[in-house]
């Protein structure tokens, strides 16, 4: 659900401003300052022929600039109202997401060697604590732990092998990028596992 904030409404209105004020000022401007005498003494039909074309093609750009704004516009609500309608393959009401970093203490027991980051067991107990905590909170009907949420440019880039088919050298070898998640995470964001 697209809901429309202060800040949006701030640009928008801003952005309007902006690029409307020149196109109504200028135009005003410029019919305030006609010099009748003026214009007699030159010969006065080439000098309101300059003016008139000068506003005439501002008239002209002003239509046209606003002509591409509306087919813009129109065209960006219908990919937004299609974008709306599209099932991402999970169910995104009601999920609450947040970013953390593991501690120290967590990561690294310290009796890992020094060419291990982490203790693979300690960060598997703390993460496990860590779930029965969260699932622990009133209102809370799963939870689960993911490196990355979904269509977030988190995880890692990772080569793998096709069971039963043959290692070609010539060609590259294929990648993916892996989420690693807790098995609670299907459940949590009600995505269909398909056999």
């Amino acid at each position: 659900m697209f809901i429309l904030t202060c800040g949006w409404s701030f640009w928008t209105f801003a952005i309007c401003v902006i690029s409307s004020a020149p196109f109504g000022v200028l135009p005003a401007f410029l019919s305030t300052r006609v010099q009748v005498a003026e214009s007699l003494k030159i010969g006065g039909r080439g000098a309101t022929m300059d003016r008139r074309s000068f506003a005439n093609a501002l008239i002209v750009s002003q239509v046209g600039f606003a002509l591409v704004l509306l087919v813009a516009s129109g065209l960006l609500l219908r990919t937004f109202e299609r974008l709306v309608e599209i099932k991402p393959g999970f169910v995104p009401d009601n999920v609450l997401t947040m970013r953390f970093s593991l501690p120290v203490a967590a990561i690294n027991s310290g009796k890992t060697a020094s060419s291990t980051p982490y203790d693979p067991l300690h960060v598997a107990s703390f993460s496990a604590s860590l779930l029965d905590r969260i699932s622990s909170v009133p209102g809370v009907s799963q939870a689960a732990i993911a490196t990355g949420a979904p269509f977030a440019s988190e995880g890692y880039n990772t080569t793998f092998d096709i069971k039963g088919r043959q290692v070609d050298p010539t060609k590259p070898e294929p990648f993916a990028n892996v989420t690693l998640v807790t098995p609670q995470y299907f459940a949590a964001l009600k995505i269909p596992l398909i056999s």
